[in-house]
């Protein structure tokens, strides 16, 4: 009883440890991120094109997709690096404790975040930002950001069917037999 209580004490301060340090490593390459495009991007940019306050709130929001989208790139840059110091410190300090927190799960957790970070930004965040940065709103409807939105999400719906569609296509042609064979 005892050990089992302490077996999964010791799992859920392992777990909490590697959340907590996936997200302090996510939010300094967050902010990281945020002082480069900063340091990137002309000052002048807002105030001259974005007048409107419904253009200014989609500026920020692109602005924050991209923030987030060179966050994870720099994350999967410095991964391989990071997991080849942590393998080596681990080595070189065995039974130091405060080496403890570099183990294998953490590097697995932070692969695996990285990973759907990646796909996500890729597939889903920086088309919502291009279609959003580009969009009037629906013809039908007032204007605002709701309408904005809808029309985005109407693109990437469209974008989506004609992508998987052509994929479908190109699959079905170099996989199919011909009557030949």
């Amino acid at each position: 009883m005892e050990d089992d209580r302490e077996v999964r004490t010791r799992l859920f301060d392992s777990t909490v440890r590697d959340y907590v340090v996936s997200l302090l490593f996510f939010a300094i390459l967050y902010v990281l991120s945020y002082v480069i495009l900063c340091k990137l991007r002309k000052t002048s940019e807002i105030d001259e094109y974005y007048k409107d306050q419904e253009e200014k709130i989609v500026y920020k929001v692109t602005f924050w997709v991209c923030t987030f989208t060179l966050a994870t790139s720099v994350g999967a840059a410095l991964l391989l690096p990071f997991s080849i110091v942590s393998r080596e410190i681990l080595r070189l300090y065995v039974d130091s404790y405060y080496w403890q927190w570099l183990n294998a799960s953490l590097v697995h957790g932070l692969w695996n975040g990285i990973f759907i970070f990646t796909n996500v930004s890729l597939f889903l965040f920086i088309p919502f930002a291009y279609f959003f940065s580009e969009s009037i709103g629906l013809s039908g409807n007032s204007k605002g950001l709701k309408s904005r939105i809808m029309e985005t999400a109407l693109r990437l719906l469209l974008f989506a069917i004609i992508v998987i569609g052509f994929v479908a296509m190109l699959f079905l042609f170099f996989t199919s037999r011909s009557p030949g064979r």
